[in-house]
């Protein structure tokens, strides 16, 4: 929760996190499906733990049963929290874990954290169905000022130009969630 305004759409954010090799944002923590993996739930598991720098652990059962949106032939759940240290907490994870020469390189991926209002997210998603991006132009201002550019695939999610329930969607899933 960031106390910006009285809009729920301001008050609360999604965190995103920096892939340190093509220094894009990710909207949640992102990756493919290992041969050890046997379900997309056990997949988002065990990449949030990666990708959170080892400090975030959720189980596949509790991750299977969150509300989710779903777009080329992308999955995001979403983890509703109203923890104000979350993002500060997997920022220090993050950095700590760039440190630890022991860690496997998958905890690595992510170098930098950052909030993104739901509302600025929106307002990008909105530009997405309504065509008004070129490829490439997907930036947002997050909560802390910083504008970041987002990697796409996962942006299109929320907002895509070919299928507006995309959009409509999302909005009725972050309703639901920030009341």
């Amino acid at each position: 929760k960031s106390p910006i305004s009285n809009h729920p759409f301001d008050k609360w954010g999604i965190v995103v996190g920096q892939d340190k090799h093509f220094k894009l944002w990710m909207v949640g923590q992102a990756g493919g499906r290992e041969v050890t993996d046997t379900s997309v739930p056990q997949t988002a598991a065990r990449e949030l733990l990666e990708e959170t720098g080892g400090y975030m652990k959720v189980s596949s059962q509790t991750i299977s049963q969150l509300p989710y949106i779903y777009g080329e032939k992308k999955q995001l759940f979403v983890l509703k929290t109203n923890s104000t240290s979350l993002a500060a907490n997997i920022k220090q994870s993050v950095q700590a874990a760039q440190k630890n020469p022991k860690l496997n390189r998958h905890f690595k991926e992510i170098d930098d954290i950052t909030v993104v209002s739901i509302n600025n997210f929106l307002r990008l998603a909105q530009k997405l169905d309504q065509n008004k991006l070129q490829p490439h132009q997907f930036t947002v201002k997050a909560q802390d000022g910083k504008v970041i550019t987002l990697q796409s695939s996962y942006t299109k999610i929320f907002g895509h130009k070919f299928n507006h329930n995309q959009y409509k969607y999302a909005q009725l899933l972050f309703q639901s969630l920030c009341k």
